[in-house]
């Protein structure tokens, strides 16, 4: 299996702090030729309720990169960070969080449990607090990023936010994300946690449920877990790729050709991986990269030539990783026509995740059966 060259950046680093959980990465083309990369930082691991969302800038296509500026900070665990730009000069930065119980159900141990359960005592967090903040939490910037709005609210979560059309409107498909768990409010025949919902917004302040993407069974019969959707827009054409576990981890496809109104049942795509992110590379390609989470761990991806219809055969990214802990991938082509691919990671066996980019270019498509 053929393996790229890459060269790898710190984004995020841990900065040797107790806080030095990074995970989550997002990474996307600003404005004015800038780079722009969020994640879920200045945690203690991997669920922790100091979690907050980071944003950083690089000037110089991804080569350094500024030091991190809180973005979200509620009282809860602020998870899995993206940013895309919308309506052209709007930006939209999404996250979401646990409830107070679930954080509290968490395996933790030493130092971790000490912390977490100090931070819970006395009243600290009420539950008011949590009624307020619990959710899809997303903030807009209308300046390039220098001022941000108050924290609002989506009906659906997932790690690579909405989907910016075409013509300005946003596509957000995602787990549903609400207190009251009742998707059935949107359409009778959903359950919670099982379909994926569909919801569009003109201008990123309301949101209309749109549809919902055909629940599939795993390959014995079981049910599999449908989440962290990502939706990409060809030219006639909305794709989503969607992790599936339970027994696998993998990626499926779905399509809709009706502008995200019906969806095709999602087929398996990788024999493992997830969650998977995808773009449109100036050659026309699709490239389409995954965290792999068997040994040897890392990332690896697949390249569609003819709009997602047929796949090359896999290759590899990296496969050098410590811990399945990883991935979570977002990748943005540079001027070059080189590939950027922001990824969470450990340096060494025994380091905190942080936020790393990858600089590798395309293979040849004799080489990967494209």
């Amino acid at each position: 299996m053929i393996k790229v060259n890459r060269s790898d950046v710190k984004i995020f680093p841990s900065r040797d702090t107790i806080f030095g959980y990074h995970g989550w990465g997002y990474v996307t083309r600003g404005f004015d030729n800038e780079l722009l990369a969020v994640c879920s930082g200045l945690r203690l691991g991997h669920v922790c309720p100091f979690g907050k969302v980071l944003l950083s800038k690089s000037f110089d296509m991804g080569k350094t990169w500024t030091r991190p500026q809180i973005i979200i900070d509620t009282p809860l665990d602020d998870r899995d960070a993206s940013i895309n730009i919308f309506q052209k000069d709007k930006l939209i930065v999404t996250s979401f969080n646990h409830f107070i119980e679930d954080q509290k159900a968490y395996p933790q141990s030493g130092f971790k449990l000490a912390m977490r359960d100090a931070y819970f005592s006395n009243n600290h967090i009420t539950k008011e607090m949590e009624e307020k903040y619990y959710g899809s939490t997303y903030i807009i910037s209308e300046d390039k990023g220098l001022t941000w709005s108050d924290i609002m609210f989506a009906p659906v979560t997932s790690p690579s936010g909405p989907l910016a059309l075409e013509d300005g409107s946003l596509i957000y498909m995602g787990n549903y994300k609400m207190a009251d768990k009742d998707p059935t409010k949107y359409d009778k025949s959903l359950t919670f946690e099982k379909e994926l919902l569909v919801f569009k917004s003109l201008d990123g302040l309301t949101w209309e449920y749109l549809s919902h993407v055909p629940y599939v069974e795993g390959p014995d019969g079981k049910d599999i877990l449908h989440c962290e959707p990502h939706v990409m827009e060809l030219d006639d054409k909305l794709v989503a790729f969607i992790r599936m576990q339970n027994g696998i981890y993998a990626t499926y496809m779905s399509q809709s050709f009706d502008k995200g109104k019906t969806w095709s049942i999602p087929e398996r795509i990788n024999e493992h991986g997830a969650p998977a992110h995808a773009f449109k590379h100036s050659s026309g390609l699709v490239v389409l990269v995954y965290g792999y989470r068997q040994k040897p761990w890392g990332l690896r991806a697949k390249i569609s030539k003819d709009q997602c219809n047929t796949w090359s055969d896999e290759f590899i990214i990296k496969d050098e990783s410590f811990s399945f802990d990883l991935g979570y991938p977002s990748s943005i082509e540079l001027d070059d026509g080189s590939i950027f691919t922001a990824y969470y990671d450990h340096e060494t066996p025994d380091s905190l995740c942080e936020i790393f980019g990858a600089t590798w270019s395309l293979p040849n498509l004799e080489d990967i059966n494209a």
